[in-house]
């Protein structure tokens, strides 16, 4: 009975596998002639458009004929179960989707150039930083399932493709409301997509549920018992895909919260976390405490310099997600706001603020902000300068676009430091690569003359640019792609010279740099070996080396006399003391199970150890070894 399904359900949809099977070979046709923008256009219909439509049309057509031949009572008289017949026609049906994507990805994979051009492709979402290209097919398929599903209720396709349309359109909705609600008071460490699969299932469940239950010739019950289900199972699905996303942990008592990223600064830490502001954890008074007035969405843009903090804070606008300019003292003091683009009257309405860096002096900021939108007409990114007090603004345009360039992508194009005694800027930003491995460019850019140059290029990627606490030099990995190897190298930012300090191997994982707090030690992993560069004496020394995969976690600590790190098994963990000379002088139990990677600040003679992204701090002290638990 299966086969005789099967071969029904494909005879009465095959025009529309014949239709796609046009459309790709268009899109052939386009490509190969080197249309690049009809191509784009082209795979954008496809994906955007024929694909969810398409997927409707199979779905609402699943029990078209059996209401049109008035077929039921010879269908449920066949010697097989309800359940069975219901999973075959969806599979049946399941199938010609599933061959069309077969056929798209074989185009895709063969097709020179597609790639590239797909990565050009907006996503329709406010979030679409997180989204990928499989959410085009991950999409088709819940339509797909909400239009058969609920095909058994009705006798009229049209009347089941709208209604399975407007469902799937409220279900987006509120789905993105949810997940905003989530992002803002939980930061969920699951790919969401997860979601997707449980409102399917939902409805798959309450579709046979009402198969098996519902006596066909009562129409208003039959619509009744399915909406009775679904609404059940969708209220489970949500449930479970919280517990799933945010691994069960948003109804623990004890969540700790979510760092981006961190600065030490004058014995000090400041964290920046993910929605709820920027903390400092007070070394003198063994404290942490919330230092900006609002909670705030700070992922990024986040600089700390003589006595100031800028950073950037998401505000919810009428069109998403706007930035804002913020100043404050470093206690948390005279905070105020310096850019308002969320407010429709500032000239900076719209605009995407990226990234902000303090002068040495902290009397003046910068930033940059970026297009609207790719179809822009202020295409090039913008850098801006003014003083903290508000006044002075100025700005200049840069002419060079990062790779893959997105409003959304605060790694593309980042300042990442200021000189001191000097009047320009180095930033960094993504080259063009047709490779899996995003590489970099170190650029200077004047202030007063608008000229910049470009300093170093394949570097490996933002996490391996660290710039010295007196920002007057970067460390960095780079490839040299002649002899394929990669360095690890000093940037001196006053002279611009250029020192190469380690060279390996390019399979040889280089990376993990960290500068002491005087800017005269660089250490650095290599593989499963950690190094040590003295500047001064221009050599570097193996200090370590571990045979396990998993990541260690290291610092500096009382000025860089001591050297910290912790062996990152799963379960109890050691935070190792090194003195100056490299020799083990203790070790310390952690006293709170390590579930994953941890961060490691070290101070003058207090370590601070975070558990990755959530968890409280935890604060030792070196001499007494006591732990203590800061939040």
């Amino acid at each position: 009975m299966f086969g005789k399904i099967f071969l029904k359900e494909w005879r009465e949809n095959i025009l529309i596998f014949s239709l796609a099977i046009l459309f790709m070979a268009a899109l052939i046709v386009l490509n190969l002639s080197n249309q690049i923008e009809l191509t784009l256009y082209s795979s954008s219909m496809f994906l955007m458009l024929f694909l969810p439509i398409s997927a409707l049309l199979i779905g609402s057509g699943g029990f078209y004929s059996e209401f049109k031949d008035n077929a039921w009572i010879y269908l449920f008289s066949r010697p097989i179960k309800k359940e069975k017949i219901w999973i075959f026609k969806y599979i049946s049906l399941l199938s010609i989707l599933l061959a069309i994507f077969l056929i798209f990805f074989l185009v895709r994979h063969f097709l020179p150039g597609l790639d590239e051009i797909l990565k050009d492709i907006d996503f329709p979402s406010e979030f679409s930083g997180l989204l990928s290209l499989s959410i085009y097919f991950v999409v088709p398929i819940l339509a797909f399932t909400i239009s058969f599903s609920i095909s058994l209720l009705y006798d009229k396709q049209f009347v089941i493709f709208f209604v399975s349309a407007l469902i799937g359109t409220g279900l987006a909705l509120l789905f993105r409301k949810y997940i905003e609600f989530l992002w803002l008071t939980y930061f969920y460490t699951k790919d969401f997509k997860i979601f997707y699969l449980f409102i399917a299932v939902s409805f798959i469940a309450a579709s046979i549920l009402t198969f098996i239950k519902s006596d066909f010739s009562q129409m208003g019950k039959k619509i009744f018992r399915f909406s009775k289900y679904v609404v059940l199972f969708l209220g489970l699905s949500f449930f479970l895909g919280t517990v799933w996303i945010t691994k069960g942990k948003i109804f623990s008592a004890d969540k700790g919260f979510y760092h981006y990223s961190s600065h030490k600064h004058q014995g000090d830490v400041y964290l920046s976390s993910f929605r709820h502001g920027i903390f400092r954890f007070d070394s003198r008074q063994d404290k942490i405490e919330k230092l900006s007035k609002k909670s705030r969405f700070s992922d990024f843009g986040f600089s700390v310099r003589n006595g100031k903090i800028a950073f950037i804070e998401y505000v919810k606008g009428r069109k998403g997600w706007q930035h804002d300019l913020w100043i404050m003292n470093t206690d948390g003091s005279d905070e105020k706001a310096l850019i308002e683009s969320h407010k429709k009257e500032s000239p900076f309405h719209n605009l995407y603020l990226r990234s902000c860096i303090l002068s040495p002096e902290g009397n003046r900021v910068a930033f940059i902000t970026s297009p609207e939108s790719r179809r822009s007409e202020k295409k090039f990114p913008i850098l801006w300068w003014m003083n903290t007090d508000g006044s002075g603004l100025k700005s200049q345009s840069l002419d060079f676009l990062p790779n893959r360039y997105s409003p959304y992508s605060s790694s593309r194009l980042e300042l990442i430091a200021w000189p001191a005694l000097e009047d320009y800027l180095i930033l960094s930003f993504e080259e063009k690569s047709s490779g899996p491995i995003s590489f970099y460019k170190i650029v200077k850019v004047d202030l007063e003359q608008g000229a910049y140059q470009v300093l170093v290029e394949n570097v490996l990627g933002p996490y391996q640019i660290w710039v010295s606490p007196k920002h007057n030099s970067l460390a960095l990995g780079f490839r040299d792609k002649l002899d394929n190897k990669e360095i690890i190298a000093v940037l001196n930012l006053k002279t611009l010279e250029i020192k190469e300090i380690f060279k390996a191997d390019f399979l040889k994982k280089l990376g993990g740099i960290k500068w002491d707090q005087n800017g005269d030690k660089i250490a650095f992993v290599r593989e499963k070996e950690l190094w040590v560069y003295h500047l001064a004496e221009n050599r570097a020394k193996k200090i370590i080396q571990w045979n396990y995969n998993y990541e260690t976690r290291f610092d500096w600590a009382s000025d860089g006399h001591k050297f910290v790190l912790i062996e990152p098994f799963y379960g109890e963990g050691h935070l190792t003391v090194l003195g100056e000379d490299f020799s083990e002088e203790k070790i310390i139990k952690i006293p709170f199970p390590i579930k994953g990677s941890v961060y490691v600040w070290g101070l003058d003679n207090k370590v601070l150890v975070k558990d990755y992204r959530r968890g409280p701090l935890w604060r030792v002290d070196l001499e007494t070894e006591e732990w203590k638990k800061i939040n």
